[in-house]
């Protein structure tokens, strides 16, 4: 049955997700063995009295009658025993067929399941084979609704709700990551989207099927969280959450908290991300949840470890070719920072032997990542003819948009910051553009496609081109984006803040490899420099300097804070606040590992930057 259109505002989510398990069986799962009393005769736990009951109701649906009065006496036991009353509403359904019904349901069943397996065998198809994924998505789609179609309208029909609930994440994931559809056609899609989730979750309960609306329940989780809508995501991963601790059912415990984890890295919360890893580490481990090592890994590049990242991944190397692609395109980019450029390279030849399916061509993701080594090898011509040999292709919109970050960067390496900025904002423009489509403009996809690497990259450009305002516009407009109430930030906005203070405002980017700050005095005067200091590097003179304050040694803090000093206040910013009458006020807008910096440290002149200035943090 296909679902109305609804005027629900829906978004799209981030994978297909096709290897995590649908609950197919008839709704019931494991849960934890019950004690015994000694001298107690020994009677099932409740995954063998569950493993028995499902089989009577196989062999009731493959036309044992004998297994009527089996199905009714388990359901019993099942319910009053080991408290799942869920067990006798399932067999009221089953037991409420004919013969005749319940050998339809089977088949519709056994069709589900070769659909589903078709989509699994798709997501791992390599080379040539992913041309025809578009196609195929397509007539599994129609197939999937056929099927619906025909289930629903029969007395057996939870197969129909399986269907649903499989064509909710193809579509999904369709609408997130198809280049092809226009605003208006996404937009159908996503409406769709919903009520096939909602349609599903009607029918399993109608059924008395608890454990198959785990699937459907995650669908509509993912969906909040991209859609931008984050304490609806919560909720939802609650109640996934909830579920699957109720039914023992691990995989979906393991994705509400994966959901979670996203949620936290998308909201800029590092505590939050650490404590979905721990919830994850005391459900599964690494090497059976490739998902988990890869964000312990991510977590640890991000935090400019990549050698422990590396190391990492190298331990717990996945064998699925989706999941191994994943593991090649990060090992490389932690070669990458590290200096190991052939190692690098090694992984992107890899990379290039392990396709999956998409939207896009894969070989397009290998290109891109070559054209970031040529750029760490100082080769912008040749990272920019990659760039130009792509074109015409059917790239992401995340590619389109790593491709101009990438294009952007090379003419700044090549002194051309007009045609630099023109390449910058176009990337940060598409992401932007893209992210608004799915989400109302709520999300963060710039942050996740981009990284604050490209937003540093754009600001310098901006300034290189004589317009430091607006490089501190697109700096605040970039991060810290859920601690606003407004989508967007104007010039007008700093300057009004900036002339608050007698001493005007500071603002930061932090890169990987280079940063930016930039002065706006309370004139409205704009004034940048670069910082030739990556993230790691002020991150451990932060962290020596905060290290140096609790073990009360004055000379080593003082050293220390006049070593930070001077990169966070170079000579065009620090000769500005000299200026400014002792006791005027500065606002700092604090990002990146300046947040944690005890700024009255910082000397500036002859005296500490809080005897001269009232800061603002």
């Amino acid at each position: 049955m296909r679902p109305p259109a609804s005027a629900v505002k829906v978004g799209a989510l981030l994978a297909i997700g096709l290897r995590a398990a649908c609950a197919l069986g008839t709704g019931l799962s494991h849960a934890s063995p019950l004690p015994q009393s000694q001298g107690e005769p020994t009677k099932p736990d409740i995954a063998e009295a569950g493993a028995l009951f499902v089989d009577a109701i196989d062999r009731l649906r493959s036309g044992n009658e004998q297994a009527v009065t089996e199905v009714a006496d388990l359901a019993q036991v099942l319910a009053s025993d080991y408290g799942r009353p869920d067990a006798m509403r399932i067999a009221k359904h089953y037991l409420g067929l004919t013969p005749e019904q319940r050998a339809t349901g089977r088949t519709r069943r056994a069709q589900f399941e070769r659909l589903r397996d078709r989509a699994g065998a798709a997501s791992r198809w390599t080379g040539e084979q992913l041309n025809r994924w578009p196609a195929e998505r397509a007539a599994l789609m129609r197939a999937l609704d056929d099927l619906s179609d025909l289930a629903a309208a029969e007395p057996d029909y939870p197969p129909a709700a399986h269907a649903q609930a499989l064509a909710a994440r193809l579509a999904l994931a369709r609408a997130e990551r198809d280049p092809s559809l226009g605003s208006e056609a996404q937009a159908v899609l996503l409406e769709e989207v919903e009520e096939r989730a909602l349609h599903a979750l009607t029918l399993f309960d109608r059924a008395g099927q608890i454990t198959p609306q785990l699937d459907p329940l995650w669908v509509l989780a993912d969906l909040a969280r991209v859609q931008g809508q984050h304490q609806l995501a919560r909720e939802r991963y609650a109640d996934l959450e909830a579920l699957a601790l109720a039914v023992d059912r691990s995989s979906h415990l393991v994705l509400a908290h994966l959901g979670l984890l996203q949620l936290a890295r998308e909201e800029g919360d590092p505590t939050g991300v650490e404590r979905q890893l721990g919830a994850l580490a005391r459900i599964t481990t690494p090497s059976a949840c490739w998902p988990l090592a890869r964000e312990h890994a991510t977590s640890l590049y991000h935090a400019d470890r990549p050698g422990a990242a590396l190391g990492f991944l190298q331990a717990y190397r996945p064998s699925a070719i989706p999941e191994l692609r994943e593991w090649h395109a990060l090992s490389a980019a932690c070669l990458l920072r590290s200096g190991d450029r052939d190692g690098a390279r090694t992984q992107l030849s890899a990379l290039d032997g392990a396709s999956t399916t998409g939207d896009s061509d894969p070989a397009a993701e290998g290109e891109l990542a070559r054209a970031a080594l040529d750029l760490a090898e100082n080769r912008p011509a040749s990272a920019r003819q990659r760039i130009y040999n792509l074109a015409g292709q059917s790239l992401s919109p995340a590619a389109r948009a790593q491709a101009a970050a990438l294009e952007g960067e090379a003419w700044l390496l090549e002194g051309r910051p007009q045609a630099a900025r023109e390449a910058l904002v176009r990337a940060l423009t598409l992401a932007d553009d893209w992210r608004a489509r799915i989400s109302g403009g709520a999300g963060s996809i710039d942050g996740e496609w981009l990284g604050i690497h490209s937003v540093v990259l754009a600001a310098r450009a901006h300034a290189e081109c004589g317009d430091p305002l607006e490089a501190a516009r697109l700096l605040e407009q970039h991060q810290g984006r859920t601690l606003r109430d407004a989508e967007h930030v104007h010039s007008d906005d700093l300057l009004a803040l900036a002339s608050s203070a007698e001493a005007g405002l500071v603002t930061y980017g932090i890169g990987a490899d280079e940063s930016i700050v930039v002065h706006i005095d309370a004139q409205g005067r704009a004034r940048s420099a670069s910082i030739p200091t990556g993230r790691r590097a002020l991150s451990s003179a932060i962290r020596r300097l905060r290290e140096a304050c609790h073990d009360e040694d004055p000379e080593r803090v003082e050293e220390l804070a006049a070593e930070l000093s001077q990169m966070l206040l170079p000579p065009p910013i620090a000769d500005r606040l000299m200026d400014v009458t002792e006791g005027g006020r500065l606002i700092v807008l604090a990002h990146g590992g300046v947040e944690s910096l005890p700024l009255s440290l910082l000397p500036i002149g002859s005296g500490l930057l809080d005897e001269q200035l009232a800061i603002t943090v």
